[in-house]
């Protein structure tokens, strides 16, 4: 899951390097510079690799921003980032969110197939006969958490945080009965 969260923050970082706002450039309606929105598709395009609906979730992420962020905000988020400070758990959010929302309409799973591969990758480390119990526990987790919810708790487990009791209770669980 943490190369999910990567490109999460990747594609995050993405969003603030592109404050391209120059005086002549054609304001939107949202008050965002174009080149801004289409500096922001570029790069998060680049930065958002093998993503599956890569071109869907830049395109959703920025629309959210312009609704979440006014840009003012956001070009002061912008200088923050580019100074060194983290980008805002907000952003990180507004990510997760659209690659949900996306994924749901594209295949009726609420998780990214990618992201599901990516805990199985991470949980099994290498051992195949791990595949049970990791499988039987994104199919609960699945069943638990929303993805938003997943990612927030991944980003905190790996910034060195302790999984929340629901998900060792779930691990435990398939340690004992997977399905």
């Amino acid at each position: 899951m943490q190369h999910f969260q990567r490109r999460a923050i990747a594609i995050g970082l993405g969003f603030v390097t592109t404050v391209l706002a120059a005086c002549e450039d054609t304001t939107t309606d949202s008050g965002y510079p174009q080149s801004t929105i289409d500096g922001f598709i570029e790069s998060c395009m680049g930065d958002a690799g093998e993503l599956e609906y890569a071109q869907e979730l830049c395109e959703c992420a920025i629309a959210r921003i312009q609704e979440e962020y006014p840009f003012e905000e956001y070009r002061e988020i912008s200088d923050r980032v580019n100074a060194g400070e983290a980008l805002p758990e907000e952003m990180l959010d507004i990510t997760a969110s659209c690659y949900s929302q996306i994924s749901q309409e594209k295949t009726g799973s609420a998780y990214p197939q990618q992201a599901i591969d990516n805990f199985l990758e991470s949980c099994t480390a290498g051992d195949a006969s791990r595949q049970p119990v990791c499988q039987c526990a994104i199919d609960r987790i699945q069943e638990e958490f929303s993805f938003e919810e997943f990612i927030r708790l991944d980003r905190a487990v790996g910034e060195g945080g302790q999984p929340p009791a629901e998900i060792t209770t779930i691990m435990e669980a398939c340690v004992r009965t997977p399905q």
